[in-house]
């Protein structure tokens, strides 16, 4: 029972941990993503309103 428990409890902990690198990467992704479109907005402005 004991070592069940701590294989459990193991197993438990390696979830939380492989669930909050999942987070951190999507997250991570969601900022790239945001400054991808940041980059991609940014030729077209000069273009919409020019102030050269």
């Amino acid at each position: 029972m004991a070592v069940d428990v701590t294989r459990m409890r193991s197993i438990a902990r390696l979830r939380t941990n492989s669930h909050d690198v999942v987070t951190r990467r999507s997250t991570i992704r969601a900022a790239s993503d945001v400054t991808r479109l940041v980059i991609e907005m940014t030729p077209n402005e000069p273009a919409i309103c020019p102030n050269t």
